[in-house]
């Protein structure tokens, strides 16, 4: 099974749970704060399903991890901004601009997780 294929079902489980996460706590909070706790809850799904089983690293578990936290920080605020920008001033649905921010999200995530944070060549 390729990387990518392992990325895309590890990403579809992962944004199921966090849909679902955020689904149930728009009920009780906002749509920006649902969102920034179901992204620091899944932060660790995502990171060991990713280094063990998508990108198949055994090595290097504190340099990935820094580098894996470093690109979550920047995803939380780049995420969040989009996320207000579509509901906040375009009025989309907050449903709907979930998706498409989180679509957004796993298109570069990819890239840079592959060259920058589970390379196989990236520590020595």
């Amino acid at each position: 099974m390729t990387k990518l294929i392992k990325y895309a079902m590890t990403g579809g489980s992962a944004f199921i749970i966090e849909f679902i996460l955020y689904a149930r706590l728009l009920r009780s909070m906002g749509y920006i704060y649902a969102n920034m706790t179901v992204y620091t809850v899944m932060f660790w799904f995502v990171f060991l399903v990713n280094k063990y089983w998508t990108f198949g690293q055994r090595a290097h578990f504190g340099k990935q991890l820094e580098s894996y936290a470093v690109l979550y920080v920047l995803n939380f605020f780049i995420t969040n901004s989009l996320l207000y920008v579509l509901v906040s001033v375009f009025a989309a649905d907050k449903y709907i601009a979930k998706v498409a921010v989180s679509a957004v999200a796993v298109l570069w995530n990819f890239i840079l997780y592959q060259k920058a944070v589970f390379s196989p060549n990236g520590y020595r």
